[in-house]
């Protein structure tokens, strides 16, 4: 029952971010990542799921990560569950373009 609830908040919070996204305020990012977060710590198949797309994606991997480092320290409850679903690779820190991307 629990993580049904956290399973409906998380969805909510994840359409609404997606919908404040384009927005000139900064709302859909922060929605967006505790709705990720908030999912991946209730739910084994969102972990495994988030886990396949970041190997798959390395963009998506390399955005997840940098997300990651922002809020350690501030949010760990917050980072810790992204944490969980880095893809079981190596990574090597390459700049590019100014912006810290991951790459395998």
């Amino acid at each position: 029952m629990l993580a049904t609830l956290h399973s409906f908040i998380a969805l909510s919070g994840l359409l609404v971010g997606l919908a404040l996204l384009p927005t000139p305020v900064p709302l859909g990012l922060p929605l967006i990542a505790g709705s990720l977060a908030l999912m991946v710590a209730s739910s084994a198949r969102a972990r495994r799921r988030l886990r396949s797309l970041r190997g798959r994606f390395r963009r998506l991997d390399a955005r997840l990560y940098l997300l990651e480092a922002r809020v350690r320290q501030r949010l760990r409850p917050l980072a810790e569950p992204l944490r969980s679903t880095r893809p079981p690779h190596r990574f090597r820190v390459r700049r590019r373009r100014g912006l810290r991307t991951e790459f395998s």
